[in-house]
C-alpha cells in the first residue's frame, strides 16, 4: 500500500507519535505503590486504548479501590502533566515526516485517549502543535477507541471522507476499530508493543518500525 495517495493522516499520540511508555509506567508505579500494589504485567496494555474515565473505572474494579473516579483521574493528571511538558519526545523521524506531509499539502490530525492538558503542551514542546488541522480526544466522542468514532470525527473535522484518510496506531484494539470504520491503517511497531507485533502486522494494512521508512 502506498501512503502518498491519501489526503488526510490521523495519528494516535502515545506510542505512535511520541515515546511516552516510560511516563505511563512511572504514573502507574507511583499511583499503585502508594496503595500497596505492584503493577500487573498486562495493566498498561489494558489501559492503552481507554480514556481516563474508563481507565479509572477499570482500575477501581481491578484493585477494589474505594476512591472516587474523579480523584484518581486528578492524581494521574497532576503526575503526568509534569512529565509530558518536559520529558516526552517524538519518535525519531516523526517531526520530519509530519513536516513533509504538510509541505505536500496533506491534512493532519491527532486522535488520542489523552487529555488536552497533556497533549497540548507535549505537542508544543516538540514544535509540531501548529502542524495539525484537527485534534480529537476520546472525550469529544461518545465512545472510546474500541469504536471508530474518534477517527470518523477526525476525518470529518479535516473535511475528508474515510477513504481519503489513513490511521496510524500502535494497539491492536485501535487498529481493529479504525478498520471497522472503513479506514486504511498503519501499525507503528516499537519496543512498547513488542508483544503485540505479530498481531499488529497481521491486522493492519501496513506497518512500520520507524518514520525513516517513509
Amino acid at each position: 500500500m502506498t501512503l502518498d495517495c491519501f489526503k488526510g493522516y490521523i495519528f494516535d499520540l502515545d506510542g505512535t507519535l511520541v515515546d511516552s511508555f516510560g511516563v505511563w509506567d512511572t504514573v502507574d508505579k507511583l499511583f499503585l505503590s502508594k496503595r500497596g500494589f505492584s503493577v500487573p504485567e498486562n495493566y498498561g496494555r489494558e489501559l492503552s486504548s481507554l480514556g481516563f474515565d474508563a481507565a479509572a473505572e477499570y482500575t477501581i474494579r481491578r484493585f477494589g479501590l474505594k476512591e472516587k473516579k474523579s480523584d484518581i483521574i486528578d492524581e494521574w493528571n497532576k503526575t503526568a502533566i509534569k512529565l509530558f511538558e518536559n520529558e516526552v519526545f517524538l519518535f525519531e523521524g516523526a517531526r520530519e515526516y509530519l513536516l513533509r506531509l504538510k509541505a505536500e499539502g496533506k491534512k493532519l490530525s491527532v486522535a488520542t485517549a489523552s487529555h488536552r492538558e497533556l497533549l497540548d503542551p507535549c505537542l508544543k514542546n516538540n514544535n509540531v502543535y501548529e502542524l495539525f488541522d484537527s485534534i480529537v480526544t476520546v472525550y469529544d466522542v461518545k465512545r472510546g477507541k474500541g469504536f471508530p468514532d474518534i477517527y470518523l470525527k477526525a476525518a470529518d473535522e479535516m473535511g475528508l471522507s474515510v477513504s481519503e484518510c489513513v490511521v496510524f496506531e500502535d494497539v491492536p484494539k485501535a487498529i481493529r476499530s479504525a478498520k471497522l470504520g472503513g479506514f486504511k491503517t498503519v501499525a507503528y511497531l516499537s519496543y512498547g508493543n513488542i508483544f503485540d507485533s505479530e498481531e499488529l502486522k497481521s491486522i493492519s494494512d501496513e506497518y512500520i518500525e520507524g518514520y525513516s521508512e517513509l
